[in-house]
């Protein structure tokens, strides 16, 4: 799979092409229309905005750094080819669990490197989205370089593990026997447009 990221001046949601959600590999019944959309705001860093039409989603979860995945959650996973990646796991309220490490063992939480992205929540018309910020200056200190300069690998999720309907939802479809979003080896190519 590959996403072209576009670089702007401003951020507009409007101009911005959708990667959908829409790969459900492990026989869930329920699918969820989601999608993300991810851009390079000139100045700022890396932008990204996760939206999923879901009625009354489930949001127990409300510190940093809660078992969100629990909950209904969107999940932006990126980094480097076989190293380092960053899970972003992002509630329906705003709370996140975010962390850095090369698989699921050996993860480290964001707040260790760099101060934690700002999430925003939005419930509205039977919709609800999650975008957040990850800043140069933020990516440079958990990676040590710009890798938003030569493009990154990473996916896409849509999830809800302890819901009334449990489901695992994919952009870059993962050939794995259960559900498990920590297999860096089946990323997708994000690329540097303009």
């Amino acid at each position: 799979m590959k996403y072209i990221i576009k670089k702007v001046k401003s951020l507009d949601w409007t101009n911005i092409e959708k990667a959908e959600i829409n790969i459900y590999p492990w026989g869930c019944s329920y699918r969820p229309e989601a999608f993300a959309q991810l851009c390079i705001v000139e100045g700022e860093g890396l932008h990204i905005k996760m939206s999923c039409k879901e009625e009354n989603p489930k949001a127990v979860y409300t510190e940093f750094y809660d078992e969100v995945w629990l909950d209904s959650t969107m999940e932006f996973f990126f980094g480097v080819k076989d190293g380092d990646y960053i899970n972003c796991e992002m509630n329906s309220i705003g709370t996140s669990l975010i962390g850095v490490g090369a698989g699921r063992e050996d993860r480290r939480r964001i707040d260790e490197y760099c101060d934690i992205p700002v999430v925003t929540a939005e419930n509205k018309d039977g919709w609800w989205s999650v975008s957040t910020l990850f800043t140069y200056n933020m990516i440079e200190k958990v990676f040590g370089r710009d890798i938003l300069a030569e493009g990154f690998a990473g996916n896409l999720y849509k999830v809800g593990e302890h819901t009334a309907s449990p489901h695992y939802g994919m952009w870059s479809p993962i050939d794995w026997k259960e559900p498990d979003f920590h297999r860096p080896e089946f990323f997708g190519d994000f690329v540097i447009g303009e």
